[in-house]
């Protein structure tokens, strides 16, 4: 086994590939000769491991950001897709029958998972005929997720979480006036959110986080999405107004919305209380995403204390909320 030249270690859990070829590749059955390199550091630390059959992606989990518990939850929601068909980066199971391997670290054990390579490569540019894919294939994996049951846990993406869990979050980072702007979006959203159902199919597993740089689309057009580390369950109404919140904020961003939805709605017709709380879930999940820059602060580093990042972001907030 040798390791492809890149960084040496990874500063945020000091494993170097070889650390990952010794304590981890000998735990699964995959054909020398075998390469593995340190491939990004997102929430957690990303590794590109390829044999002699193709490539997979290997990640170590934070212990501070997920809980064995929440990543078995994540685990056995991508087998169940998979099994089910749904074009999922799943995770590959140990010669054991195991989907995790504990890694030792400096900072004690952290939790491995290697999961499938997901064919293609990330799209450089979402056109609408893309965008209404993407929104079949959702779609799709929601149905396909109102089956799924776990034991394991993990915290439901509602308003409790998404939204006034969020605020508390940044408040203490904001000025007076910036934490006033936030509360008060916070009351109109809690004032006027429609109620919504909390059972199948309005209501279930979703992936958490779909946006243009979590899938990768082959030459055939056909799209496989990854990275489910912010899955829970929660309203599918969110999981598109999140993907609404990813897209730039240009003039093609009403288009992409649009052919989303249309792909959405060609697999799974909205109820017209959930069609009315997308923008309100635009609004609500920009405001989570800024409470995971806080919930993850030894990532951002110094950005939290820098005034102008949070100048930035309720710009951003503004523009979601008008557009």
């Amino acid at each position: 086994m040798t390791s492809t030249p890149g960084p040496e270690a990874n500063p945020q859990c000091g494993l170097t590939a070889d650390a990952i070829r010794d304590q981890v590749l000998p735990h699964y059955a995959l054909p020398p000769p075998l390469r593995c390199r340190f491939l990004m550091r997102g929430m957690h630390d990303n590794y590109l491991v390829e044999d002699a059959a193709g490539k997979y992606v290997l990640r170590v989990y934070r212990g501070r950001w997920r809980s064995r518990d929440e990543i078995l939850f994540e685990l056995e929601l991508l087998d169940h897709l998979h099994r089910r068909g749904s074009p999922v980066a799943y995770p590959l199971f140990t010669t054991a029958s195991q989907p995790l391997v504990a890694v030792r670290t400096a900072d004690g054990e952290r939790l491995a998972v290697l999961f499938s390579y997901a064919p293609g490569h990330a799209p450089a540019d979402i056109d609408p005929r893309l965008g209404e894919t993407l929104g079949q294939v959702i779609a799709r994996i929601h149905q396909q997720a109102d089956t799924f049951s776990t034991a394991h846990v993990r915290r439901v993406l509602d308003l409790d979480y998404l939204l006034d869990a969020s605020v508390d979050a940044i408040s203490p980072y904001l000025t007076r006036e910036q934490r006033q702007t936030v509360q008060a979006t916070q009351r109109r959203i809690r004032d006027t959110l429609p109620v919504l159902s909390r059972q199948a199919p309005a209501f279930g597993a979703c992936t958490g986080d779909v946006n243009p740089r979590n899938f990768h689309v082959d030459e055939r057009g056909r799209i496989t999405v990854f990275d489910f580390d912010q899955c829970g369950l929660g309203w599918r109404a969110f999981e598109i107004g999140k993907f609404y919140s990813s897209l730039p904020a240009d003039t093609k961003s009403g288009t992409l919305r649009a052919a989303f939805l249309r792909g959405y709605e060609s697999v799974r017709v909205l109820e017209p209380d959930e069609r009315r709380a997308i923008s309100q879930f635009v609004t609500v999940s920009y405001i989570w995403v800024m409470a995971l820059h806080v919930y993850n602060d030894d990532l951002v580093g110094p950005l939290l204390a820098d005034p102008g990042f949070w100048v930035k972001k309720l710009e951003r907030l503004r523009r979601l909320e008008n557009a």
